[in-house]
């Protein structure tokens, strides 16, 4: 017997054992998740771009690497709305807050491969018709416009799931969380506005 193999026990077969080094499988690599979401691509990313008007001002909106930028271009025409006329509408003079509150305004809402045009602009108007007066009043209109249109998606979701199904019941009960959510918002906002509009009268020692 040689070196390369072992006797077995009588009635059972031979084992070779072979010095050589065999051969191995090919290493795969082990994504992560985070390597599996955002490893490269080999095919290039094209940008899609959409020109629009907001307020009267013209607006480029660019989808790139699935969020929304965005480009606003006062020009002074005779109807356009002020820069201080549009940040007073979202209750701050600060342009950090309000092109930062717009900027997360646009990547809410379908998650498409060219920029949600119509969802930025129904985003927007709703924010400025709830009359926010301060930065925190804006806040809560914006949460509420993304919950509402959330909200949306899912009723959509729902109108379309079989009947008496497993995803009927989890689009339902996404959509009463959701509203929830909403009802919760709009309690908020109140408190917030009558705590503010409320007088404190001191009374007399």
């Amino acid at each position: 017997m040689t070196e390369q193999s072992k006797a077995a026990a009588p009635g059972k077969p031979t084992v070779e054992v072979s010095n050589q080094t065999s051969k191995l499988m090919p290493k795969r690599k082990l994504w992560t998740h985070l390597e599996r979401t955002y490893k490269q691509r080999d095919e290039p990313i094209i940008p899609s771009c959409v020109e629009t008007t907001i307020q009267g001002w013209p607006v480029t909106l660019l989808k790139y690497k699935g969020r929304t930028h965005f480009t606003f271009t006062p020009t002074g025409r005779a109807g356009e709305i002020s820069e201080a006329q549009f940040l007073a509408a979202f209750g701050s003079e600060d342009p950090e807050f309000v092109w930062g509150l717009v900027s997360q305004l646009a990547n809410v809402g379908a998650h498409s491969e060219s920029p949600d045009v119509e969802g930025l602009k129904f985003a927007l108007a709703a924010v400025s018709g709830m009359a926010p007066r301060d930065p925190l009043d804006a806040l809560t209109c914006a949460q509420h416009a993304a919950v509402h249109s959330i909200s949306m998606m899912y009723a959509d979701r729902l109108a379309d799931a079989s009947p008496y199904t497993l995803d009927m019941a989890r689009e339902e009960s996404s959509l009463n969380r959701l509203l929830r959510t909403s009802s919760a918002l709009t309690a908020a906002l109140d408190h917030h506005r009558n705590a503010s509009d409320r007088k404190i009268a001191a009374a007399p020692v």
